[in-house]
């Protein structure tokens, strides 16, 4: 539908305001509707044609809106008046036909309209002197139709009379052709109008006191022609009589003979008045007779069009019938399918959720093993990588310390070796100046008795040695009993983790029922893949607990043989020190340089400080292992808590399960029983909308039977009618055609007589 086009053909419109207008629309086709009115002002200015016909109007009204409206469709509706037609000044063409118009004088007192099309066939105008005088002011008027061809019962009264188009022709100059036929044609052929014929005025019978038969003017005139005789006769009879007395016995018979022939004549025109009355009254009761007829053919086309609409109701319910039938055995195919597809998804469902379970028993035996010796290497790799890194800073502190013991130890060895020498150079000197030294030695005694007491010292200091030493074993001695806690503690560990993982098979069974529920569950299959995810990544952590524990594993025997061979050299450099201290105290012995011993002692002074800053170091070092050992015990607190908190959320997703297998199990009830419901709602359905189907169908044809039976008898009336209106008219004819001829003779004689008795008074006067 274009913006200057609407076309809303059996659109069951009601309201004309249901239409959308818009402001540059020209034409308008609102063919078989319902409209019943039509108010003012609706129309846009911009409308050229316009189609109404087949609505229910009764009443047309103009409209300022109309002005440039060019083409106006009207026919077949109920219209019995057309209002303010001066509004319409552009219209050229206008059909009004099919309708309930008796007259159209609403149409008078227009001057210079552009009408040139008007059709009024099938209405109900019974004068064609007031059609006439109501389409003398178009000027512009060339098409008229009146008629139908051929002719038929339901045309308008006008067409049963005699050369109705000659007549138009004749009302109205200015028209060119009346229904099929030309003004030409109409002329030139030959007048079929008879004496007893109609004229124009005799045709307006119900406006007129005259008969409907050309033989009034006649009498008329023959009546003068009758009375100017006698009054001239009487007159002379009188003037003979005077005259003459012998022959007024004779003029008095004939006299008595003449207005006896008078009465007659007047009895006879009274008769044939009252005669002509009656024709009249039984022209008018055929005229009644007529419109009843017309009024019953618009019944009749009244209920053929209600049957044609009941047919295409029945047809539209049918056919909605139809529809809802396929759409029923549709929806119950559906549902079948449904009810397969849902008894095909369990069975599926079924087998996947037992071949799931038998693979969730397989995979959490697997998982339960591949978690414990993920979490066992998890935790054993955390506890080697700490025990790894406190072992990596003792060892390199203490080989730190044994690289500066043996530099220093290489030193005082160079020392000694050098002390070695210069004293065997010494010595050589002495044994040379043994002479000269022996009254030294006594002093030299002395000196070493001193150097003794210094030995002494160094003999203490030495113990203090070897004292860290031993401190310092009993440090590494503590090291391995802290290995050996955190080994209790990886067995702790290990229970923990025993428990853990017979929690994990509890609730690995858990989660089979889970998924079992799950596949149970189709809207879950999201939670499923998560939960497959995340045992994908677990066996991943898995996979990478276990590698990192067999590196673990592997670097704590690297580190347990590093260890033990650190305790040996440690061994070996003690037993090399003592066997240094022993060799020392056979060096010191012999040294006697008291220089030297004071070096040595500061030596030792400054050694000491380094052993007190490695044992400070140490000591450090020990609380470092032990706040590693509180953080191994936080995060092992830590894990517990997320184990807890795990669990938490798989109780969660429990619980969340079971609510979803309940709601599931509820809705599938539910479904159950709407689709039983449907079933049966459909089965009454069907069987309602069978019997209704039945009932439409009897309805329907009760319905056709009776309007045939209806119509059978009003054209069977119709006919007799016609053919008794024939009868009649035919013998109305003849019977005045009886009484002209009559009348005629009459005169006829009359009118000898009275010659005779003329040329007989003018013989005698002579």
């Amino acid at each position: 539908m274009s913006s200057k086009f609407i076309c809303l053909i059996d659109a069951n419109i009601e309201n004309i305001s249901d239409v959308p207008f818009l402001d540059h629309t020209e034409t308008v086709n609102l063919h078989f509707n319902k409209i019943p009115h039509i108010g003012r002002g609706v129309f846009p200015t911009s409308l050229i044609n316009l189609d109404l016909s087949s609505n229910f109007l009764t009443t047309f009204c103009g409209d300022e809106s109309l002005q440039n409206l060019r083409r106006l469709n009207l026919s077949a509706n109920n219209i019995k008046a057309v209002r303010d037609f001066g509004y319409l000044s552009s219209l050229v063409y206008l059909d009004l036909s099919y309708n309930q118009l008796k007259d159209l004088s609403d149409l008078r007192g227009i001057h210079d309209h552009p009408l040139t099309y008007l059709d009024v066939r099938s209405n109900r105008l019974a004068s064609i002197g007031d059609l006439i005088r109501d389409l003398s002011e178009f000027k512009c008027l060339k098409d008229l139709l009146v008629a139908d061809e051929p002719l038929t019962v339901d045309g308008n009264p006008i067409c049963s009379f005699r050369d109705f188009r000659a007549i138009l022709f004749n009302g109205l100059p200015q028209i060119l052709r009346v229904d099929s036929f030309s003004r030409e044609i109409i002329i030139k052929a030959p007048s079929t109008i008879e004496a007893g014929g109609m004229s124009l005025g005799d045709i307006d019978v119900p406006c007129k006191e005259k008969s409907s038969c050309n033989f009034q003017p006649d009498r008329e005139n023959g009546s003068h022609k009758v009375e100017q005789p006698l009054t001239k006769t009487i007159r002379h009879v009188m003037i003979q009589v005077s005259v003459d007395k012998r022959e007024k016995r004779k003029l008095a018979q004939q006299l008595a003979k003449i207005t006896a022939e008078l009465d007659m004549e007047r009895s006879l025109r009274s008769k044939s008045e009252t005669f002509q009355e009656c024709i009249i009254n039984k022209i008018k009761d055929l005229g009644e007779r007529n419109n009843q007829n017309l009024d019953l053919t618009l019944d009749n086309l009244k209920l053929k069009e209600q049957l044609h609409s009941e047919t295409q109701n029945r047809d539209l319910l049918e056919k909605r019938l139809g529809k809802i039938l396929k759409q029923m055995q549709d929806n119950i195919q559906s549902l079948d399918e449904v009810v397969t597809l849902r008894m095909d998804w369990n069975r599926l469902c079924s087998d996947a959720i037992a071949h799931l379970e038998a693979k969730m028993v397989a995979d959490e035996s697997t998982l339960r093993k591949s978690l414990s010796r993920a979490e066992k290497q998890k935790v054993e790799r955390l506890l080697q990588d700490r025990i790894a890194r406190a072992c990596e800073a003792v060892r390199r502190q203490a080989d730190v310390e044994l690289e500066a013991a043996q530099k220093r130890y290489s030193r005082l060895e160079a020392e000694f070796r050098f002390a070695l020498h210069s004293e065997s150079q010494r010595y050589s000197q002495v044994s040379t100046r043994a002479m000269t030294a022996e009254k030294t030695l006594q002093e030299q005694r002395k000196k070493l008795h001193a150097a003794k007491k210094n030995l002494n010292l160094a003999a203490t200091l030495v113990s203090g040695l070897k004292k860290t030493v031993a401190e310092q074993w009993k440090e590494l001695q503590g090291s391995d009993r802290s290995l050996s806690n955190a080994r209790d503690l990886l067995g702790e560990m290990n229970k923990t983790i025993k428990e853990l993982t017979v929690q994990l098979s509890l609730e690995k069974n858990e989660k089979s029922k889970i998924l079992e529920e799950h596949k149970v569950c189709c809207d879950q299959n999201d939670a499923l893949a998560r939960l497959e995810e995340e045992s994908k990544k677990l066996e991943k952590l898995q996979e990478k607990m276990s590698i990192n524990n067999s590196a673990l594993s592997n670097e704590v025997s690297e580190l347990t043989s590093k260890l033990k061979s650190a305790e040996e050299s440690v061994r070996i450099k003690t037993i090399q020190l003592d066997d240094q201290l022993d060799t020392i105290k056979q060096l010191k012995t012999d040294l006697s340089a008291e220089r030297d011993k004071s070096k040595e002692l500061a030596k030792f002074k400054e050694e000491n400080k380094q052993l007190q800053s490695a044992i400070d170091r140490l000591t450090g070092r020990k609380d470092e292992m032990k706040s590693l050992i509180l953080e191994l015990q936080n995060e092992n607190d830590s894990l517990k808590g997320e184990i807890l908190a795990y669990q938490d959320e798989i109780n969660y997703i429990k619980e969340k399960l079971c609510r979803k297998e309940s709601d599931w199990s509820e809705r599938c009830a539910q479904a159950e029983k709407e689709r039983d419901e449907a079933l049966a709602r459909l089965r009454e359905l069907s069987e309602e909308m069978k019997e209704l189907a039945r009932n439409c169908k009897s309805r329907l044809e009760s319905a056709e039977t009776a309007l045939s039976e209806q119509a059978k008898e009003a054209n069977q009336r119709l006919l007799e009618t016609q053919e008794a209106a024939n009868q009649r008219i035919y013998q109305l004819e003849e019977e005045m055609r009886q009484i002209l001829l009559e009348s005629m003779n009459m005169r006829g004689r009359v009118e000898t007589t009275l010659k005779h008795l003329v040329g007989e008074l003018g013989y005698q006067c002579y």
